[in-house]
């Protein structure tokens, strides 16, 4: 418990700096319709990317409260930069369901290595004497152009409802820019596209395994937890943090006044209700 403690404070604290850059280019990211190269840098050194790492990898295993606290405070300077670093650290956990060896291949230059996951099935997998060769498009990939490997779901070539993940390295992939939405633009969900790459066997697991929580090598509750019990807090943190973002904005604004007194005495009991049910939805969340 003294480590989580510390573990919580060290994050938050390395989140605070990740904010404060990120709002500081989000302007720039926005433009480009993906983070800025520095704020990637700050999001990796904060530890997103390591946090549910089992630690005999070198990571953290560490909770999704920590999780929650840290993407929440980001969001507050940047909602895209807290996006993908939530999902960054959602995808790296997807890493323990991989055999060992893959584990190792993830994770041979360190616990930072920048996972992307593109969750709906789709492409094709030939098998084959080595593995499997795998060719689609997979759409709304955060964070695709920093990555150093994607994991990408499709149909095994068994047929049926069998679907596996398959983890492929940059160079095996490559980015189409597709990403031209009015909102959240900084988060370049662009579409991943493989041609005939070659997923060795140590490389892959199946899709039931991540959704009932069956890792491998590890017992820690952040690897064991079925996907959809946990998995809505990563799509709810940046939320979170960005109506708190909101309401700071909204609160200076109305402490500057400038209005008249009736008009003040209405936006501040709305700027109330307002904080009152941001409150209750952080609260529902880390319950």
């Amino acid at each position: 418990m003294p480590g989580q403690v510390m573990h919580r404070v060290g994050l938050t604290a390395a989140a605070e700096n990740v904010a404060a850059i990120a709002a500081r280019y989000a302007e720039d990211s926005d433009a480009h319709r993906t983070l800025s190269p520095e704020v990637v840098e700050e999001i990796v050194r904060a530890g997103f990317c390591r946090h549910f790492v089992p630690r005999r990898w070198g990571g953290e295993s560490g909770t999704f409260v920590d999780l929650l606290v840290a993407t929440a405070v980001v969001a507050a300077g940047c909602t895209s930069a807290a996006w993908c670093g939530a999902l960054a650290a959602g995808s790296a956990r997807l890493g323990v369901f991989l055999p060992e060896e893959g584990q190792r291949d993830l994770w041979a230059d360190g616990p930072d290595a920048l996972v992307v996951a593109g969750l709906t099935p789709g492409g094709t997998a030939t098998e084959v004497a080595d593995g499997w060769l795998v060719s689609g498009e997979w759409r709304y990939v955060s964070g695709c152009e920093s990555s150093d490997w994607a994991l990408v779901c499709g149909p095994a070539p068994s047929g049926g409802s069998v679907t596996r993940f398959f983890l492929v390295p940059r160079h095996d992939y490559r980015i189409l820019d597709t990403w031209f939405p009015a909102g959240m633009r900084g988060t370049g969900s662009n579409t991943v596209v493989l041609d005939g790459a070659l997923v060795p066997r140590h490389r892959s697991f199946l899709q039931e395994d991540m959704r009932q929580g069956r890792a491998i090598g590890s017992a820690e509750p952040c690897h064991t937890v079925p996907l959809r019990v946990a998995s809505g807090l990563l799509f709810a943190a940046p939320a979170l943090g960005a109506a708190r973002g909101a309401l700071s904005a909204w609160s200076t604004r109305v402490a500057g006044g400038g209005r008249a007194a009736v008009d003040a005495a209405a936006e501040c009991r709305e700027l109330a209700r307002a904080a009152g049910d941001v409150d209750a939805a952080e609260l529902l969340l880390h319950r």
